[in-house]
């Protein structure tokens, strides 16, 4: 009989073979147990499922964040140009300054919650208006100006020199 292959312990055929190493007894090959791996502790066992409970949460967060950025509206249809003349000199220059200020503040609040909805689609809001100098004799000539170079959605009248 010869003595085992590397030093190691032959087993009987029942044996676990590991990635093919055998031993050689007779003519006959019977497969070599190698020692087991230490058990692992509970510390170090706790560790590899705070880990794995990590990468699931990062993971299921990536995943909505994708889905998240993924369903939603990317941009919009189009624009609604907004004309009008505002007092921004003149006499009523506070007036339609304080104005134009919150006409402005609306329109951006507007777009950055989405825009306008028409038909399912969304549109941007823009301004384009003239100084009519708080004269009222301003507004029948800055209004095809405004109608010719912009071809705004809609038009709104002033109110402070009309």
């Amino acid at each position: 009989m010869r003595a085992p292959l590397g030093g190691q312990r032959e087993r009987s055929a029942r044996s676990i073979t590991v990635k093919g190493t055998v031993g050689v007894v007779g003519n006959m090959a019977q497969p070599i147990e190698t020692e087991a791996a230490p058990p692992v502790s509970p510390g170090r066992r706790r560790k590899l499922i705070a880990i794995g409970v990590a990468f699931l949460v990062i993971l299921v967060a990536l995943t909505a964040a994708g889905i998240y950025y993924l369903t939603r509206q990317t941009g919009f249809a189009g624009t609604i140009k907004v004309g009008f003349t505002i007092s921004l000199t003149g006499t009523f220059n506070v007036e339609g300054t304080n104005s134009l200020n919150g006409i402005k503040t609306a329109a951006n609040w507007i777009n950055s919650h989405g825009g306008v909805s028409v038909g399912g689609k969304s549109y941007n809001i823009s301004l384009d208006f003239y100084d009519d100098q708080s004269t009222s004799g301003n507004v029948g000539t800055l209004y095809p100006g405004l109608s010719s170079k912009t071809e705004p959605s809609s038009f709104w009248l002033p109110t402070a020199a009309a």
